[in-house]
């Protein structure tokens, strides 16, 4: 990867980094300081040759939101920036004892700066601190929330176009509501509620997610396990309420490590009795690209278990196997008799 340089060997630029929460920031710095550090695996930096020290600094100030945990530090070279948030990644236990190390950081959720207030002077100020090199107090200004306008700061920034860095998770919540649990849950168990650690251990037949993957079509298969590995994943990362990972992202880019790969393992194995390859997840390094793979996976864990049937149903009544309904066998009488959930079955048993 070519590190790049900025048109002057003494320029030096402030890279401002923030997220939701702690983890995420330190989540985020992991995968940044990896990206910038040159990352080996194929694919994994479009256009290298665009990734320069102003692009990552246009990019980093001029296009990224403020979150309320911040990052801030300065570099002349990509390699320094860095070694910089590897050292972060070291002190995450108290971010504050990284001042010395140039690296800034502080949690903001409601500045006491008034950035209608903010004059003239301010911004001369500002623009006299860059000119004369003080970038490690432009820093700490910006990290302990003060309203810095990074293109009158650096205006030779301005004409910079914005670089590939790794994405901030978005802050996407949904708002409807969680269905109810069943009464009966809390009537029959209530007595003697089941041990968690038989709920979860391998192997266990009554597991909701087998229980739920045994009937299901392969397109509402994979559907159903992409729900389960985002909820896990954003479990992990400590996504907020509602928000989940996206699933043609690859796991690095989530912000994602080898330990919290090694956790999903686990929670597989667990809760459906397969045990994935140590290599999987860099086989099928999306979730959409897992979730087939455990979908087809699991279907030949399990076939051996499941008895075929040849026969048809032929009405709602039926006992025959679900996967076994198809609408072109059917008269018009049985599938007007047929339920909203069967008939979708069917319809994307024929499609898939």
């Amino acid at each position: 990867m070519s590190t790049g340089h900025p048109s002057s060997p003494a320029a030096r630029f402030v890279l401002t980094i923030s997220a939701g929460s702690a983890e995420s920031l330190t989540a985020y710095v992991r995968g940044l300081s990896t990206f910038l550090s040159g990352d080996p695996r194929p694919g994994r930096h479009p256009f290298p040759h665009t990734v320069t020290l102003p692009g990552v600094a246009a990019t980093l100030l001029n296009f990224r939101r403020c979150a309320p945990h911040r990052l801030a530090l300065s570099a002349a070279t990509l390699a320094e920036a860095a070694d910089k948030l590897i050292s972060f990644t070291e002190h995450t236990s108290n971010p504050h004892s990284t001042a010395p190390h140039g690296l800034y950081a502080n949690v903001i959720h409601r500045s006491t700066f008034d950035e209608d207030a903010v004059a003239s002077q301010d911004r001369d100020y500002l623009l006299a601190l860059a000119a004369s090199g003080r970038h490690e107090q432009l820093a700490k200004l910006w990290s302990v929330g003060f309203p810095v306008d990074w293109r009158h700061v650096y205006p030779e920034l301005v004409a910079e176009r914005p670089v590939y860095l790794p994405p901030v998770p978005l802050d996407r919540r949904r708002y409807w509501p969680h269905a109810p649990e069943a009464a009966s849950a809390t009537t029959t168990r209530a007595a003697a509620p089941p041990d968690a650690d038989d709920r979860r251990r391998p192997g266990n037949k009554s597991s909701q997610l087998v229980a739920e993957l045994t009937n299901l079509p392969t397109a509402l298969r994979e559907r159903r396990l992409c729900d389960y590995l985002q909820d896990r994943i954003a479990v992990l990362l400590d996504y907020p309420d509602g928000e989940r990972p996206h699933t043609d992202r690859g796991f690095f880019d989530l912000g994602m490590s080898s330990i919290h790969l090694g956790q999903v393992r686990q929670s597989i194995i667990a809760d459906t009795a397969f045990e994935p390859s140590d290599t999987s997840a860099f086989e099928h390094p999306t979730i959409a690209e897992f979730a087939a793979y455990l979908a087809r996976e699991l279907a030949a864990h399990s076939e051996s278990e499941i008895a075929p049937s040849d026969s048809v149903v032929h009405g709602p009544d039926a006992t025959e196997p679900a996967q076994a309904l198809l609408p072109h066998t059917l008269g018009e009488d049985d599938i007007d008799r047929l339920s909203a959930h069967d008939l979708e079955r069917a319809l994307i048993e024929v499609v898939s």
